[in-house]
């Protein structure tokens, strides 16, 4: 489920206590925050977000010391924890701070109750945000998967909404051999002929196949798919990769490790004549870059 909101003022303050310049456009810089704000320092609390939804709801119950860095239209707050990433303009935000307290007195937060008109945020991704661009953000639904909806039934994650980016997914694996079959594998010598190279294309064609495979994923078209080995002789290991790249709304992660997967998979097909005691592991999703983030893990 994808949440809009739309940016009503952007304020800049040069410095604590001193009154906010109101601008059109501001840049932010990844790392720092608002370009010429005091808060643009690094740290937890780069810059500073309000809800004018959230203040009205909690109109009268507090003094309205409101002085963010950016206000939206809308709450978003149920969405809003740590972690949480927006895409805002041409920036990406992570919050920092849910739920960030006004001042020591507030009623709110004195009765133990969430507000959600305020919060912080950080950089991820620099770039210009403007009055009237969107802040979108991706909410799980309240049992905390996109995959299901209010009631528990299984739902494709609705897309057309999300802008259409760049997107690259390194994905690795690892299969743990015998010495007799890694011998095998590096001399062409296995009963099935070449292993890792039939390895590579099944890899290749279930990259292609990730939607028929899981069923919740959407079907894709690739610029790029490329399957690589790496033999560890001293671990008696082969460890695949596999990278993929597409320009769309969303992948390519489950795209990336589901041909890591199969890539393997293909090598114990191939050499369990020979050896039934080979071990895959360690799968996992390495970097991740497009749509709201890029991340390396």
């Amino acid at each position: 489920m994808v949440l809009r909101s739309t940016i009503l003022k952007l304020t800049r303050y040069a410095a604590k206590g001193v009154p906010g310049e109101t601008v059109q456009s501001a840049r932010f810089l990844a790392g720092q925050g608002m370009e010429g704000d005091f808060h643009a320092t690094g740290g937890e609390r780069q810059l500073s977000l309000l809800s004018q939804e959230g203040m009205g709801t909690h109109k009268g119950l507090c003094f309205g010391r409101y002085k963010e860095n950016i206000l939206f239209d809308a709450a978003l707050s149920s969405a809003l924890i740590p972690g949480t990433r927006l895409t805002v303009g041409e920036a990406i935000l992570e919050i920092s701070v849910g739920d960030k307290r006004c001042f020591e007195q507030c009623p709110l937060h004195g009765q133990g109750r969430y507000c959600g008109t305020k919060s912080f945020a950080k950089v991820v991704q620099g770039g210009v945000i403007r009055t009237g661009d969107y802040a979108e953000v991706e909410k799980a639904n309240d049992n905390g998967f996109t995959h299901f909806d209010e009631g528990g039934n299984a739902v494709m994650v609705d897309v057309s909404a999300k802008e259409t980016s760049v997107r690259h997914a390194l994905a690795k694996g690892a299969i743990t051999v015998s010495a007799r079959t890694l011998v095998a594998i590096r001399g062409g010598t296995a009963k099935k002929g070449d292993v890792l190279g039939v390895a590579r294309i099944a890899g290749i064609c279930a990259v292609k196949r990730t939607s028929d495979l899981i069923p919740l994923c959407h079907p894709l078209v690739f610029d790029t798919c490329k399957i690589d080995f790496t033999v560890d002789e001293k671990n008696m290991q082969i460890e695949a990769s596999c990278t993929v790249k597409l320009s769309g709304k969303t992948g390519a992660e489950m795209e990336a490790l589901t041909g890591v997967s199969v890539a393997l998979l293909t090598v114990y097909d191939m050499c369990k004549a020979i050896d039934k005691n080979m071990v895959i592991g360690n799968i996992r999703l390495c970097e991740k870059s497009g749509g709201k983030s890029c991340q390396r893990f």
